[in-house]
């Protein structure tokens, strides 16, 4: 049985009371990222400042009765910032009241919906993200990685080749607080929150009728602390990718070569995400034995798709429309 050991604090570990335990159950349903992903609290107000490494300091090749000058790396101050996703549900009061004794528990499930927008909007931020274009979210990781040659981020781009319209990527995440992060404004708690409005007046129109009346709120930002941890396998086209053993062993050389390419993080661990039709190309792969490190183990008692030692999650926030990368 495989074991994963981190050094960093999910939701689930910053969940402090039953209430808040619930909704980081049901986000966690809805998308994994949320589960695998550390947060950590802002140091500067709604954004978090950090530090990226721009180069290595050069050591010296000492001689006798001969000294060493100190040297220093180089660094590049950035600052990633929050973006804030908040929805209103609402129940009738009278079907509110005629579940009886499970009200409390029908009305968070007539609420899950709600919950599955917000999760989703999330995964898509966290991925496509781009404050350029869209001020009032946060930058995800698409925008950063979004050239083969000429940014400092093109090491870890690898094209699969697609040139079609039904382009995808595989996403090479390195959790840590030290490499890639979500981020919670200072003072917030992180994660979901939850606000019960209680009974209000609905007004349609001229007509009035009572409902029961959630508000939710999540706010985060995604923080990269460390470029070379994460990595995109990008212009995977799904037309070709379809599951032929050939397109499989394709796959596989891809994500051997990204895997040589990203660093491991330090006190954290690095997942794989692929959409539900990569997902389905590779298990076809673990059936047909296309590669002994393409495997299915027991992780904490569930069922996981392994590459080498990193598990791979299905993420459906991956477009499969994405434009090719050059």
């Amino acid at each position: 049985m495989a074991t994963i050991g981190t050094n960093y604090h999910t939701l689930a570990d910053l969940a402090v009371t039953a209430g808040d335990k619930v909704l980081v159950e049901i986000l966690n349903q809805k998308n994994s990222m949320t589960e695998d992903a550390p947060w950590i609290e802002c140091n500067d107000g709604s954004g978090h400042k950090g530090k990226v490494r721009t180069g290595l300091p050069t050591p010296t090749w000492r001689v006798l009765y001969a000294g060493v000058d100190p040297t220093r790396g180089t660094f590049a101050q950035i600052r990633d910032a929050c973006g804030n996703l908040e929805d209103y549900a609402e129940c009738d009061k009278m079907e509110f009241d005629l579940a009886g004794e499970n009200k409390e528990t029908w009305r968070m499930w007539e609420d899950a919906a709600h919950i599955e927008g917000i999760s989703q909007a999330l995964a898509s931020t966290i991925i496509y993200g781009n404050v350029t274009t869209s001020p009032e979210k946060f930058h995800g990781l698409a925008p950063r990685y979004n050239a083969l040659t000429g940014a400092g981020t093109s090491d870890n781009v690898i094209s699969g080749l697609g040139a079609s319209t039904d382009n995808t990527s595989m996403w090479f995440i390195g959790w840590g607080p030290q490499s890639c992060t979500l981020i919670h404004p200072k003072g917030m708690k992180a994660g979901l929150q939850f606000e019960d409005r209680g009974q209000q007046t609905r007004q349609d129109t001229n007509a009035l009728y009572e409902v029961m009346r959630s508000h939710y709120q999540l706010t985060a930002g995604l923080h990269l602390k460390d470029h070379r941890t994460v990595g995109r396998i990008c212009n995977l086209a799904l037309s070709t990718h379809r599951g032929t053993e050939a397109t499989q062993m394709l796959l596989i050389k891809y994500m051997i070569q990204m895997s040589e390419r990203v660093e491991r993080p330090i006190g954290g661990r690095t997942i794989i995400y692929a959409n539900r039709m990569i997902c389905a190309a590779l298990r076809l792969g673990i059936l047909g034995k296309v590669a002994n490190n393409l495997t299915f183990e027991t992780v904490e008692g569930k069922r996981v798709m392994m590459f080498d030692d990193m598990e791979i999650h299905r993420c459906d926030a991956l477009l499969q429309t994405e434009a090719t990368i050059t």
